[in-house]
């Protein structure tokens, strides 16, 4: 009886998982459930952008994330990817105060560098994020559950679904 109410759970887990394909999002990638669109102005380190953002609250614990943001062509070519991915890293850290780093790495999508960072938030949550710049839109998918999901097949599933279409 267990090993049927296990195999049934991850069954439905399976089915809730939707694809996300913004129309000029230019990107795809799978979340635990139907988003939320949400557009808003910010401003960034780099100047003001339109945020595009893409929500799923599984739980008050557990939420998922997709986001982009495009940068003018001047903003792109006044620094390197790598140097565009560390700003957004730290002004992420910078508005989430209390958080404290766990993981940093560099990695990428395709030929597109990323970084990937995980910060534990002093409400006892985990912030964990992957942000690539492609071209001129840097892009962030962040999973923010507790510290036992956070590694999980929830958190990996979504993340490693993230796709580009080539520029």
């Amino acid at each position: 009886m267990g090993l049927f109410v296990a195999l049934l759970a991850q069954v439905s887990f399976a089915e809730d998982w939707v694809v996300l394909a913004p129309g000029d999002g230019k990107y795809v990638i799978q979340m635990p459930g139907k988003a939320e669109e949400q557009t808003q102005k910010i401003n960034t380190a780099t100047g003001p952008a339109d945020l595009h953002q893409y929500i799923v609250s599984v739980a008050d614990d557990e939420a998922y994330i997709s986001s982009y943001i495009e940068y003018a062509d001047k903003i792109v070519a006044a620094r390197s990817p790598q140097d565009h991915l560390k700003v957004a890293e730290q002004g992420t850290m910078e508005s989430l105060k209390g958080s404290k780093l766990r993981v940093e790495k560099e990695t990428n999508v395709g030929d597109y560098p990323g970084r990937v960072f995980v910060l534990d938030l002093d409400d006892g949550l985990v912030y964990t994020a992957c942000i690539y710049l492609v071209g001129k839109r840097l892009y962030q998918n962040v999973a923010v559950t507790t510290k036992a999901k956070a590694a999980g097949p929830g958190v990996v599933k979504f993340l490693e679904s993230f796709t580009v279409y080539k520029e």
